[in-house]
């Protein structure tokens, strides 16, 4: 069976190409644009020597730029290898060694971690330094908008198998050295295909990416859920209650994911009662237990139903 992950956001495009994907400050991507920057990149790849199965590292906060190079990775038959913007340079060394990364995009602001551990991990062959505009990379680093910029916006997908990995994600709350768990196309598929049937998604939606896009909850139920669902993504780098209060209304979301501590923070916000959220549907909570009093407040406070999730990397 042939299948890549990378169709959801073809199928999408199909549907409603002129349909707003991202949402990021003032900026708005739709997906025929998100379509072809990510062809764009996957055309970069195979220019640069990146074959189906290559491993490609990600160490990226939630940007317009992530969904863009994750789909580009996928089209091009690669394996991402998303990893914390957090990490110390010898995590980084380790994470791109023991996945044998051939490339790793990494964000401008941490440059000096991510490199430090590049120069330590011998397979990878391609750096691409990320930004929110084209700068001068350092000596032996490509910039984004230089390596995929002029690239063709068209691209035939890689045809990979079902079970083939596409997703390689590193465990945490481990004994040792982080475990790297190997997720396959129909994995990742049918989690997505779940999510779009549990929050039946209608055209309508929009949903909160706040959760770390690098982590298997803000991967998995946001990124591919709302693009399988065709439906719209507003981003947030990093959450802030007053900030995330602002662009729930200035943005009309619909659908919030979060952890535990968000909705605390949220909830205990002084000024949250000024802020319109009636346009929320339905809210969702994992990573940790959320106690009852806090689903029974934010009830009472929104209207909005709290269901809560547990997963794990591994599946």
């Amino acid at each position: 069976m042939s299948l890549n992950l990378a169709v959801i956001l073809e199928e999408s495009t199909k549907k409603n190409p002129d349909k707003v994907a991202l949402i990021f400050e003032d900026f708005k991507l739709t997906y025929a644009q998100l379509n072809a920057a990510a062809n764009q990149v996957a055309n970069a790849l195979v220019g640069a020597g990146i074959k189906p199965g290559d491993r490609v590292g990600m160490m990226l906060p939630n940007v317009p730029q992530f969904p863009i190079i994750y789909f580009g990775i996928l089209k091009a038959g690669g394996i991402v290898v998303p990893m914390n913007v957090l990490l110390k340079g010898r995590e980084v060394a380790y994470y791109l060694s023991d996945s044998e990364a051939s490339a790793f995009f990494f964000w401008d602001l941490f440059a000096g971690d991510a490199l430090a551990g590049a120069k330590e991990a011998p397979s990878v062959k391609n750096l691409i330094q990320v930004g929110v505009a084209p700068a001068e990379a350092p000596e032996g680093v490509q910039d984004f908008f230089a390596f995929s910029g002029k690239q063709k916006p068209t691209f035939d997908t890689v045809a990979t198998k079902a079970d083939d990995t596409c997703l390689i994600i590193y465990t945490s709350g481990t004994t040792g050295q982080p475990k790297g768990a190997e997720l396959s196309n129909l994995n990742l598929f049918e989690c997505c295909h779940l999510s779009t049937h549990v929050f039946t998604f209608d055209e309508n939606d929009v949903i909160m990416a706040v959760l770390p896009m690098f982590h298997s909850f803000g991967l998995s139920n946001v990124v591919n859920g709302g693009i399988h669902g065709g439906i719209t993504m507003t981003l947030m780098p990093r959450f802030d209650a007053d900030k995330c209060l602002e662009i729930i209304q200035r943005d009309k979301v619909t659908l919030f994911l979060g952890v535990p501590t968000m909705y605390f923070a949220m909830l205990n916000h002084p000024e949250r009662s000024t802020y319109n959220l009636s346009s929320m549907r339905l809210c969702v909570s994992g990573g940790a237990s959320i106690p009852g009093e806090v689903i029974k407040a934010w009830e009472q406070a929104t209207g909005t139903k709290i269901l809560e999730g547990y997963g794990l990397s591994e599946t």
